[in-house]
């Protein structure tokens, strides 16, 4: 079984968990290499697996792809409202080009969704992302937050991967979040680090405390 398992974030619907993990393995090799490990020290292809979840957002019998046109603004629920806002204000704290919100006012109404919108696509971090494509990977994040039965199927085939040789855990995005949950309730695992990249944790109310275990079980929030 692999030493490293990788998770992955939103917008993977339509990938798969062998080219997933031939990717992430190729990346963790360049940079094991640039940092300065010997060949020898290098992961091999069965030491790197991706746990896959991206299907559970695809509808049967339709291509549900980035930019599906039934994904607008009106279509934001108040979490995906607050959660654009959030990001706006970290791209904001982070970007010099991009507005901070308070410095707008702000309405519970799709015309808030959009400005939000209008203001990521002009953060680095965000460019070249179709409103759509944001939208949709936030109706993934919602889904997972807010829905048990995702969150179990989700958890469920972490657990599947999980061995005796896992060591080092990678969660990107969502899968940070799906990682964090994961070791929280197996402090059992062998595993000896986790390592996040993008991850939304540090946004309290509408992750961090609606963690599951909850965040007095898994310790301070990270910082975001």
């Amino acid at each position: 079984m692999a030493r490293v398992l990788c998770i992955h974030g939103v917008g993977q619907q339509l990938r798969g968990e062998d080219s997933l993990a031939e990717e992430w393995a190729l990346a963790l090799r360049d940079g094991m290499r640039r940092s300065g490990c010997t060949e020898a020290q290098l992961p091999g292809a069965r030491d790197v697996r991706c746990v896959f979840y991206g299907n559970l957002f695809r509808p049967a019998g339709r291509r549900l792809g980035l930019g599906d046109p039934w994904l607008t603004a009106a279509n934001a629920t108040e979490f995906d409202q607050e959660m654009l806002v959030a990001l706006w204000r970290g791209a904001a704290e982070s970007d010099p080009w991009v507005v901070h919100p308070e410095a707008r006012t702000l309405a519970r109404t799709p015309h808030s969704v959009q400005a939000a919108l209008r203001a990521l696509s002009g953060a680095a971090f965000f460019a070249g992302l179709a409103e759509r494509a944001l939208l949709f990977d936030l109706h993934q994040v919602r889904h997972y937050m807010v829905d048990p039965e995702v969150r179990r199927a989700v958890q469920e085939r972490v657990a599947a991967e999980v061995s005796n040789d896992t060591r080092v855990v990678v969660g990107h995005s969502l899968g940070s979040v799906v990682a964090y949950e994961a070791l929280c309730a197996h402090p059992e695992w062998p595993v000896r680090a986790l390592v996040t990249l993008g991850s939304p944790l540090g946004i309290r109310n509408l992750v961090f405390d609606r963690l599951v275990p909850a965040p007095k079980a898994c310790g301070p929030p990270p910082v975001s």
